[in-house]
């Protein structure tokens, strides 16, 4: 199938699908999707919660790659580690980056999927809606919005 002029067809492979997905399947879907759209990019994500491992990463991007298709990197920042500082649950499970455990949670899979892409985006759960004590009390007289926006400038420098 001959790929479109003026757009690239785009997926996102979400971690639970990469962590479990074998070659014998990435083979399969590559074919259905290239015999009725064609692929050019591929975002395969590294991280839900829980991190892909090494050689599964490595299995997938390898064989796209050799298909031709373009693939990068995807985290989305949540935190499944049910011992959050405060010890209250977030909702979606969102990260509080005014915690120090789960700030460097989100450093160390940013680096660890650097390691294998030169682009990464960033899932919609890039944000934060924590109010922890740590957060209530860094927040001061600011805004909710106020705090956010600039933790997040932080974080995100």
């Amino acid at each position: 199938m001959a790929h479109f002029k003026n757009f690239k067809t785009v997926v996102y492979i979400p971690e639970g699908i990469a962590r479990e997905l074998t070659s014998e399947k990435l083979a399969y879907d590559y074919d259905f999707l290239e015999k009725y759209m064609g692929l050019d990019k591929v975002y395969l994500e590294t991280y839900r919660g829980t991190i892909v491992d090494e050689d599964q990463i490595n299995m997938i991007k390898t064989f796209l790659e050799s298909k031709g298709v373009e693939v990068s990197g995807g985290i989305t920042t949540v935190y499944n580690d049910r011992s959050y500082a405060d010890g209250k649950q977030r909702l979606f499970g969102t990260v509080c980056y005014t915690d120090p455990v789960m700030r460097d949670k989100i450093k160390e899979v940013s680096g660890y999927t650097a390691k294998f892409f030169d682009e990464i985006i960033l899932d919609d759960f890039y944000f934060t809606n924590c109010t922890c004590e740590n957060c209530i009390k860094a927040k001061g007289d600011k805004s909710w919005t106020e705090f956010r926006r600039s933790l997040m400038t932080e974080v995100s420098e």
